[in-house]
This record gives structure tokens, C-alpha cells and sequence, in this order.
């Protein structure tokens, strides 16, 4: 153990003072995220992402080996589970709810098409009677909504979880499909009439479906939003991805072309879809958010790996979403994209726990690391409560940021799930100080500036250790690492297993 009584370096004192000199130039700020999984086959060379859970299970269909039939899936844990069909062919998977029930549909022995409810091992046939019938939404409750074919027109279908059917109340002879149910019972699809195509909205299932719009409602949200395409006429043919409800619409334009949709929407009214993006067939998977279409291919985390993402499916309330492309070989496979790391966008000081603050204005959570690596220096503040992330960041590498990053801790506690061994960092620009517990290891190559700090699962430090408080940790000083006081300073550490390679620095009578 090295322990000087004298001041050798004046490292905390300009570390510290650093803190309140913001930077005059700024450098280009680092981006969010996504982590792009292949959900792969059940044999073939082809499959397919249609609709995605809270948890992250996915429902779709993938074509066996051979690729002349195909199967619904269940894919959950990087499991792709086949799910069998009704004795037939053939079987799709539309819709997942987040017990991880699935609407589809399925064939028979005869090759006609049954909707189906799948539940824990089981496929339900919603049979009724010698007609054709398909699946494609499902709520909490287990009711699926499609369409069954009566006399050679398709019509919108609510299937009960006691084995009624309900037709809804639509123009009659219109030709029909509900597509998307929420926990309410709120419906949305689309009926087609005399060579045109109207999104509708049904509160009910015994009232009259609201016309929403010219085009096709295909997702709809806890709230009752929903999202579609806006089919627009006038002054020339093209196509608008939407969102709207039953008194009203928005459309939202293309990346190009004339023609783009919504498929699926969540709870925070993020959107994802297809669209165009020149004047070739060529389609992008796309995200709607804050009212700004990305095309998911710009996404870091994606750009230079090779797929083209086409289609987007289903988005949930953690920002996954579903759909399917092309990887760099050529085959179609179905994929999850998911939002794993934000960074702190906004330009001044603030609290952690507001997603506003927070590039796509998500919140750190247990699937969503955090990077706070400003531009220029300032303070986070909090939790107060207690919250969950994947893992944290404070301070950037030097090449990214010009500020450094303090994180102050407001009495709660931030819960570090971790990723492949790697908790809390605190790089050269970051200091972490306040009142409040880190749960996981805490590596910090900046500064730790004890008040009362509870770091659950020890502290590495190669950096600088200083503060009047307590610090509650198991303290590994390495060879880098210095523990510095300065006058008067009183610093208390608490812990059972301490080790020491580096410098202890105490000066005019710190303890």
C-alpha cells in the first residue's frame, strides 16, 4: 500500500474543476443503438415476422425445408417452435398477445383455411362451418378478429373465446377484413366497396364501424389509435402512411415513391411500416416517431450489416419491433430489431429518469442501456425511485463529447441489469456523486465523489476516489486508482473485502 500525506498532483482539483467549465466547441454527438436478431427458420429459406409481444415473443410463419409448405411459429428465448396446422399444409401466425396466444390461420385435410387460436401447445380450429376463415389480431382476452368468406365475399369477423363468431356491422356487400383488436375491443380494418377502400374503426361490435379514412387500418394501440395507409386521390394517386382514430387522420408522407404504410403501433404511438423510397418496387422497413419517419436501414446497429429491411410488422411498447428482409445472401428471414442503447440528447442538465431527455425519447430501462456522453458538461440528476437499465455510461471516450458527464444521485436506486459482464462504467470524462445505490459492479476511470453512495457489487477504480461522506462498496484501488483527500475531507468507507495497488492521498488533515 502506497499512502502520501503530501499532495503529489493536484488531480482531483482539476478534475473537479472541470466540472463546472462548459466546453466552447461541440463534437458530433454519438446515436442510439439497435441491435438487429435473425429469427431464422424451421428449415427452409424463408420466413416471415408478423406481430411481437411485451416480453418479445414473435409470431409469424418460416417455409419447412424444401420450401414448398409453410409453418406458424412461435419464437421466443431464440427458439423458433413450429407450430403445426390443422391437418393441412399450411399455417401463418398474424398475432401475438403478451400470454403469448396467436391468431392465425391454418389449413384442414381438404385445404380449405380455418382462423386458429393458439394457446400453450394447443391450436384451437374457430370453426364455423364450410367456409374459409383467417386470423390475423388477438387481445389479452384471447377474442381474435379476421374474416371468414360467406358466399364468396369476405367479411370482418370478431371469433369469441366461447366459440361464437360476430360479424361486424359494415356496409352490406362490402367486402371486408379486421385485422387489428386492442385490450377494449376496439377494431380496425378496412372494407372494400365499389373499386374503393376504406379504413374503418368499430368501438363496438354491435354498432355501425366508423369510416375513417380512404385507404386500410391495419395496427391499433391500447388508446385506440390506429395505423394504416391514407390512399389520397387528388392532385395525383399516392399512398401516405397514418395514424389517426375514429374522428380523425394524419398522414405522414413517404421516403420516396408513392407508397408507404403503417402495420403496427404501440402504446407510445411509435409506428412501423413499410414505404417506398425512389420509383422502383423496392420497399424499407420503416419507424415513425416523434413525427419523423426513419428508414430502418439508417439505423446504427444495422447500416453495414448487409440486410435490406423491407417490412415492419408489429412494434411493441419497448420499442422492438418485427418484420422481415433480405440478408446479405438473398434469403428472406424474419427479424427482431431492438433499441438497446439511448444516449442523454438533451443540450443542458436534467433528470434521468425523463424520457425527453433521452434520444427517441425512451427511458433508460431493463432492455435499454445508457449513455450519458453530452457535448457539452453538465449534470443528470436522479432517480428519486428506483429504475432499471441494461447498463450505464457516464462520460464519453474523449473522441465523441467535449463535456464531462456528472451523474448525481437523488436518494434512489438504479438497478444494472448488465450485458455480457459489463455493468456501470465511468469513463475519464464522467464523475458520479450524490445520494442514491448503483446494484452491479461499478468500473470508473473518472471520478467518484462520495456523499452517500451505495455500489452494490464493488467498485474497480483506476481513477479518482474522493468526497465528504460515506461510500458503501467493496473497494478494488487499482495500480491507476488514487483515493484522494483533501483538507478536511472525511471520507468513510464501508465495506468487507478491500484491496489496494494503487495511491491513498490525504492532505491537510483529511481522513
Amino acid at each position: 500500500m502506497q499512502l502520501h500525506r503530501k499532495r503529489p498532483a493536484a488531480l482531483a482539483a482539476a478534475a473537479m474543476a472541470a466540472l463546472a467549465v462548459a466546453s466552447s466547441a461541440d463534437a458530433a454527438a454519438p446515436t442510439s443503438h439497435w441491435s438487429l436478431r435473425d429469427l431464422g427458420t424451421l428449415g427452409g429459406d424463408y420466413s416471415y415476422g408478423f406481430a411481437i409481444n411485451a416480453s418479445g415473443q414473435v409470431a409469424g410463419y418460416s417455409f419447412l425445408a424444401g420450401n414448398s409448405t409453410y409453418h406458424a411459429f412461435l419464437y421466443a428465448d431464440g427458439v423458433m417452435a413450429d407450430l403445426g396446422t390443422l391437418g393441412g399444409a399450411n399455417s401463418r401466425g398474424y398475432g401475438i398477445n403478451d400470454s403469448g396466444q396467436i391468431a392465425g390461420a391454418a389449413d384442414l385435410a381438404s385445404g380449405q383455411s380455418r382462423a386458429f387460436r393458439y394457446d400453450n401447445g394447443t391450436m384451437t380450429n374457430l370453426d364455423l362451418g364450410d367456409v374459409n376463415s383467417y386470423g390475423y389480431g388477438i387481445n389479452a382476452s384471447g377474442t381474435v378478429v379476421g374474416s371468414a368468406v360467406n358466399n364468396g365475399v369476405s367479411v370482418a369477423t370478431v371469433f369469441q373465446t366461447d366459440g361464437s363468431a360476430t360479424s361486424l356491422n359494415l356496409p352490406n356487400g362490402a367486402s371486408s377484413f379486421a385485422y387489428a383488436i386492442n385490450n377494449a375491443g376496439q377494431v380496425a380494418g378496412e372494407y372494400r366497396q365499389s373499386g374503393l377502400t376504406e379504413a374503418f374503426f368499430s368501438s363496438n361490435v354491435g354498432l355501425p364501424a366508423a369510416t375513417v379514412a380512404p385507404g386500410s387500418a391495419y395496427g391499433i394501440n391500447a388508446t385506440g389509435k390506429i395505423t394504416g395507409r391514407l390512399d389520397l386521390v387528388s392532385p395525383n394517386p399516392y399512398s401516405s402512411l397514418t395514424i389517426g382514430n375514429g374522428s380523425g387522420v394524419s398522414g405522414y408522407g413517404c421516403l420516396g415513391g408513392n407508397f408507404c404504410e403503417g402495420k403496427g403501433i404501440n402504446s407510445n404511438g411509435w409506428v412501423t411500416g413499410e414505404s417506398s423510397i425512389d420509383s422502383s418496387p423496392t420497399r424499407h422497413a420503416v419507424l415513425l416517431n416523434n413525427g419523423t419517419l426513419h428508414d430502418l436501414n439508417s439505423f446504427n446497429g444495422v447500416a453495414g450489416t448487409g440486410w435490406t429491411l423491407t417490412h415492419g410488422q408489429g412494434i411493441n411498447d419497448a420499442g422492438q419491433i418485427v418484420g422481415y428482409g433480405i440478408k446479405p445472401n438473398g434469403a428472406e428471414h424474419g427479424f427482431v430489431l431492438s433499441l438497446d442503447g439511448v444516449v442523454w440528447q438533451s443540450g443542458g442538465s436534467g433528470s434521468f429518469s425523463d424520457a425527453a431527455n433521452w434520444s427517441e425519447l425512451v427511458a433508460p430501462n431493463r432492455n435499454v442501456a445508457a449513455v450519458i456522453d453530452p457535448v457539452r458538461s453538465l449534470v443528470v440528476t436522479g432517480p428519486s425511485t428506483s429504475m432499471d437499465v441494461k447498463q450505464l455510461t457516464i462520460g464519453g471516450d474523449g473522441t465523441g463529447n467535449n463535456g464531462i458527464a456528472t451523474l448525481r444521485l437523488d436518494a434512489g436506486t438504479l438497478n444494472v441489469t448488465g450485458a455480457d459482464g459489463v455493468f456501470t462504467t465511468i469513463t475519464a470524462k464522467g464523475v458520479l456523486t450524490g445520494d442514491g445505490t448503483i446494484n452491479g459492479a461499478v468500473v470508473n476511470a473518472g471520478i467518484v465523489n462520495a456523499v452517500n453512495l451505495t455500489l452494490n457489487g464493488g467498485l474497480s477504480n483506476q481513477g479518482i476516489i474522493t468526497g465528504t461522506g460515506v461510500l458503501n462498496t467493496d473497494l478494488n484501488n487499482g495500480s491507476a486508482g488514487t483515493l484522494q483527500l483533501q483538507a478536511a475531507q472525511v471520507l468513510t468507507l464501508n465495506g468487507s473485502a478491500h484491496s489496494n495497488a494503487g495511491l491513498i492521498d490525504l492532505s491537510g488533515g483529511a481522513t
